[in-house]
């Protein structure tokens, strides 16, 4: 993997006072221009109560597929745990907390991600690398930057609890590539989708409350807009086959298009005891049908929808769902 030098600021968090240069927070001891404090290969390592400020621009792949300008970095099978710490990034493709590889496993609780950048997510899972996080408030702002993200080749990501917030164009609070698992926690997305499923990968949601409010598009593919986007890309990014997108209790607030948009895959929603408000009176339940993605006559939406304990909650979920395959 190419590398290239991180400019990086390292702090303490002491009595509301951040003190730069040199820290000794549980024992550790940073120097400001070390990018390898905080980046694993091949090892273990327990971090408490540090912070992490990283500036710095990076270029596309070698960032978003393999890790580089990200402010914190675990790889090569290696295992990091992070606890009560506060991870910022403000650079564009600067990820804040990356697991590549498989047998890689970041343990991240407690902790809060801020993220200013275009293309710079909260939590990064890419190369079939392990993200377990617990009660983190995470914040993006950029383009292009979903709380809680993968890449190419994927992995498991689990998130528990936690506040999780997205307010730049193309960024939904999940955007996934991966198996994402996400329990007990507040989402909210002000421009973007609230969660997207890119090829034959796959969203849980366990009794969380999800608010979406897709109304500024980053692209000219389509003209719709909505809470849930299940589609593939044929960027290379993420295999072809059926995702599957799933919900047990909990919430879905959609503010503006429709719930669900299926383009260019097939996929199984299920939905089980979830609360669905659709504030939009124009919009539908579902939408499966072609867009800018894909080859033109086939590239339609292909659905199954279980729904178990469900109750429509607007005439809008009500309406018959939109399908053109």
């Amino acid at each position: 993997m190419k590398k290239h030098i991180m400019k990086k600021t390292i702090a303490c968090i002491i009595a509301s006072t951040m003190i730069y240069g040199l820290c000794a927070c549980s024992g550790q001891t940073a120097d400001s221009t070390s990018a390898a404090e905080y980046q694993v290969s091949g090892e273990e390592a327990e971090y408490s109560n540090i912070g992490v400020t990283k500036t710095g621009d990076a270029d596309g792949d070698e960032a978003d597929f393999y890790g580089e300008n990200s402010a914190v970095f675990a790889t090569e099978k290696g295992t990091l745990t992070i606890t009560d710490s506060l991870i910022e990034t403000n650079g564009k493709h600067a990820n804040a907390v990356f697991s590549y590889g498989e047998g890689t496993t970041v343990n991240i609780s407690d902790s809060v991600i801020e993220t200013k950048g275009n293309c710079s997510g909260g939590l990064m899972t890419t190369g079939g690398g392990t993200m377990n996080a617990e009660n983190l408030t995470i914040n993006t702002s950029g383009n292009s930057s979903a709380a809680i993200r993968s890449d190419r080749g994927g992995g498991t990501v689990n998130v528990t609890k936690g506040y999780y917030r997205t307010t730049g164009t193309g960024s939904p609070v999940v955007y996934s590539t991966a198996d994402i698992t996400v329990s007990d926690a507040y989402m909210e997305s002000t421009a973007s989708q609230g969660i997207v499923v890119e090829g034959k990968n796959s969203v849980t949601l366990n009794n969380d409350t999800l608010i979406a409010d897709n109304n500024t598009k980053n692209s000219d593919k389509s003209e719709y807009y909505q809470a849930v986007m299940i589609y593939q890309s044929m960027s290379g990014d993420a295999a072809e086959g059926t995702s599957s997108f799933t919900a047990n209790g909990g919430s879905i607030t959609n503010k503006n298009g429709d719930i669900f948009f299926v383009n260019n895959t097939a996929t199984e929603i299920s939905l089980s005891g979830t609360e669905i408000t659709n504030e939009d009176e124009e919009g539908v339940f579902l939408r499966a049908e072609a867009a800018g993605w894909g080859n033109e006559g086939s590239n339609g939406g292909n659905s199954k929808i279980h729904r178990h304990s469900q109750v429509p909650s607007t005439a809008a979920d009500k309406a018959a769902m939109y399908m053109l395959k």
